[in-house]
């Protein structure tokens, strides 16, 4: 029995295409982030092959029923939709996910996101998705072998295979021993349209075409259609009378924040010189240290919610001074992903933190379309956070359009600032 082989027959053209039109991703995109994650979950499966609390633990998993195997490998596309986490057999996925990688889901979700070139929020449910399946052919291949134990000696023999086919950051970031950058090309590779011909691929593109990956990214980064929200001056807006969460629907365009570093700042960029101050470790409840801006948003939340005498209002706001969309969407750019990570992060450690998201614009063009965009940046935001691992019931969001600005919508540079994203401790 190869798991690898018993998996790839499911991830055909037709199920790549619905992912992709359910994620508002790309086919290619998808097919290599599932590539990844297949292999890098049943690795972390057999790495706890000797751990008898979780083999017991799985094995409720398989026993659950919530769990129907063969309806599940019967359509595998049943379970690539919205309404998986909320079922009975996604929340068996969720505990696999929590059991396998803890507080290294964070960490994953990015790598897997910067390998796959997908919003950070897809890759959440992709996961989420992926893990039933694999549950059910667990549960079928167990059958098989006659126990649970039996296959579990089955998959320790297939080791160095499931290794070799994680791409080495992937790896590192699941906490899994073995993986080193040699396996970055991962020789699993789902069945999709985007697959190489048979004829083979010549292996010494792969550095160069790496290279010029990277070259194109600074391009992109750095050309016209890029927009930067305020970084300074937060400005308090006022309530609206009714604080009505705006939900995420699948029209709304997909988060993308791989995991990049963060360039320092530049003097071409008047919106960062000067402001950060350089950046600093902080340490979190959990034995968890962060890496940020000492003047920076996620220093100022941290100050507030450790700071008892700090009272909640609903006049400190306190703009989010790293995060990028591209011009006039609500997609989300890489660079966004360190400090919404930041906040994930913070979130966790403060389990009784809760915060709210507000979007606003300039006074340009029409004044409902601004609303909108600004209900939708901030919900991609706080889309993002929650898809970090954070219970969506501790966040909310807002779009007030061009209310409250913050600079003088007469000029250029006062038009940037009022386009920012703002968030505010509801509790702590």
């Amino acid at each position: 029995m190869n798991f690898i082989e018993l998996v790839k027959p499911y991830l055909t053209p037709a199920l790549m295409q619905k992912a992709a039109a359910w994620l508002g991703e790309s086919e290619s995109g998808v097919s290599k982030a599932l590539s990844a994650i297949f292999p890098t979950v049943m690795a972390a499966i057999q790495s706890k092959a000797d751990n008898r609390g979780f083999i017991e633990a799985l094995g409720g998993l398989l026993a659950s029923p919530n769990l129907n195997a063969s309806g599940i490998l019967n359509d595998v596309s049943s379970v690539f939709n919205a309404n998986n986490a909320s079922s009975g057999t996604g929340e068996l996925g969720a505990s696999l996910l929590s059991s396998l990688f803890g507080d290294k889901q964070q960490a994953l979700g990015q790598a897997i996101s910067q390998h796959a070139g997908i919003g950070i929020g897809s890759v959440g449910k992709l996961l989420g998705a992926s893990a039933p399946v694999l549950l059910a052919q667990l549960e079928t291949q167990s059958k098989a072998a006659g126990s649970l134990g039996a296959l579990m000696a089955l998959l320790g023999a297939q080791k160095s295979t499931l290794i070799a086919s994680i791409p080495g950051g992937i790896g590192a970031a699941a906490g899994l021993s073995g993986v080193s950058a040699a396996s970055a090309a991962s020789s699993f590779s789902a069945n999709s349209r985007t697959e190489a011909k048979s004829g083979g691929f010549p292996l010494w593109l792969i550095p160069l075409l790496a290279l010029l990956g990277i070259g194109l990214w600074w391009f992109l980064k750095a050309g016209p259609t890029q927009e930067r929200v305020s970084v300074n001056q937060p400005v308090p807006p006022l309530e609206s009378p009714v604080q009505q969460p705006t939900n995420i629907d699948a029209a709304t365009p997909a988060v993308n924040t791989p995991a990049v570093a963060i360039p320092p700042p530049t003097a071409t960029d008047p919106t960062a010189v000067g402001e950060l101050n350089g950046f600093i470790a902080r340490g979190l409840p959990g034995n968890v240290t962060i890496d940020i801006p000492s003047a920076g948003s996620e220093a100022k939340i941290l100050d507030f919610i450790e700071d008892q005498s700090q009272v909640i209002d609903k006049e400190t706001w306190f703009e989010l001074d790293r995060i990028l969309f591209d011009s006039d969407t609500a997609s989300l750019r890489s660079e966004s992903s360190a400090q919404i990570g930041h906040i994930a992060a913070i979130l966790q450690a403060f389990p009784n933190v809760q915060l709210k998201i507000g979007g606003y614009t300039d006074n340009s063009g029409d004044a409902a379309g601004n609303l909108k965009l600004s209900a939708d940046r901030a919900n991609s935001v706080m889309n993002a956070i929650a898809a970090l691992g954070i219970d969506s019931a501790r966040l909310k969001a807002e779009g007030y359009g061009p209310e409250h600005p913050v600079a003088d919508n007469a000029t250029e540079k006062g038009r940037q600032q009022n386009r920012r994203v703002s968030a505010r401790v509801t509790a702590k």
